[in-house]
């Protein structure tokens, strides 16, 4: 698939805003993030900057050929579904508008890495979306009480749930609803 379309529009809108959210838990000092679902790399842009390490995983060709040429040995990119890469010791784990596009399988694979890692110590930053979302039908969604029991035994730093119209980076009307969530160890 030619993507230059989605890189153009990505890169004039620059990192997402929920990364403002995500900076406020994740402390000062940098450490090592794996970036889930990366896209047009905007994100990995944002950890960079502030001196992180970063490991991106994209199952998308496209997108890790992307990166490289932007990030070149700066940065580890896997072309690879989120769960098939060892993503070591992580401080943070960022799926940013992301986990919802993997199968169900790889999601819930996804999901249980998460969950033990931030049971470790790391801090989760990411989005799921619910059933009022234009694309719950082709994706994962998720109802507020099954996000709620997902982040059981996990410290929830931050959750909002947004309903709204709005438009994608391609500048398509959709409906929007959406769960964002930053996750933590319990004290």
């Amino acid at each position: 698939m030619d993507w230059s379309d989605y890189f153009a529009a990505a890169k004039k809108l620059g990192p997402n805003p929920f990364y403002a959210i995500l900076d406020r838990y994740v402390g000062e000092e940098p450490g090592r993030v794996v970036e889930l679902g990366f896209g047009a790399g905007s994100g990995i842009g944002w950890w960079v900057d502030r001196g992180w390490e970063v490991l991106g995983v994209d199952a998308d060709q496209g997108m890790c050929d992307y990166a490289r040429s932007i990030y070149g040995d700066r940065v580890e990119i896997f072309q690879a579904g989120y769960s098939e890469v060892d993503w070591g010791e992580v401080d943070v784990i960022a799926a940013v508008f992301a986990l919802f596009f993997a199968g169900e399988d790889e999601f819930w694979a996804t999901w249980s890495k998460i969950r033990e890692l931030v049971k470790g110590g790391a801090v989760f930053g990411g989005q799921l979306i619910g059933p009022g979302d234009d694309w719950a039908v082709n994706h994962i969604a998720l109802t507020k009480e099954q996000v709620e029991e997902m982040c059981s035994g996990l410290n929830v730093l931050y959750f909002e749930e947004v309903r709204r119209r709005g438009k994608t980076v391609f500048g398509a009307e959709k409906e929007w609803h959406v769960f964002h969530l930053v996750l933590g160890p319990q004290d």
